[in-house]
């Protein structure tokens, strides 16, 4: 394959290995596949090493290699396994990212009715102080104004009476 050039392409030699598979040649397919192990560990290509261990086994069951057959198997389980604990891995972080974005959406959320709360409550505050004031202040003002019409009431009638002891003054002194 390395004078086709098929050396750095490991999925065109699976595609090969595949196909002489599909054929009934597993002769032909075992060196296609064996390469495409080569090189997929080379690279560390876990995909491409799973399957040309599958398609392997394939191969030497076709030929009644049993023994070989298991063994490729196995190995084609344990990269399989590896995937799937990646993939599991790779998931958990994904919900746990979306977990943790969706956890800070809400605390944003939530300390912005928080500040809003408290906006409102100083407002509500501020205002009830300012009734109360506002209440003190036309207290005060009912007092002056009794106590002044109370006053002006009690200087009228001093006054009445004062004119009326002055008219008398005036007469006696006349």
């Amino acid at each position: 394959s390395e004078e086709k050039g098929l050396l750095k392409r490991p999925v065109a030699l699976l595609n090969l290995g595949m196909a002489h598979v599909k054929k009934m040649e597993p002769e032909m397919a075992i060196p296609y596949l064996k390469e495409v192990l080569i090189i997929a560990q080379e690279r560390n290509n876990i995909k491409i090493e799973k399957e040309g261990h599958l398609h392997l086994s394939k191969a030497y069951k076709l030929m009644g290699d049993f023994k070989n057959s298991h063994k490729e198997q196995e190995l084609y389980a344990e990269l399989m396994k590896s995937l799937l604990q990646e993939q599991s891995n790779a998931s958990i972080l994904d919900v746990q990212h979306t977990a943790n974005s969706e956890k800070r959406n809400i605390e944003s959320k939530v300390n912005s009715l928080v500040t809003v709360n408290d906006r409102k409550s100083k407002a509500i505050i501020v205002g009830g102080i300012s009734m109360v004031f506002l209440g003190g202040m036309l207290l005060l003002y009912r007092r002056k104004k009794k106590t002044a019409e109370a006053d002006s009431k009690r200087f009228k009638e001093a006054n009445v009476l004062l004119r009326g002891e002055n008219k008398n003054l005036r007469t006696a002194l006349l």
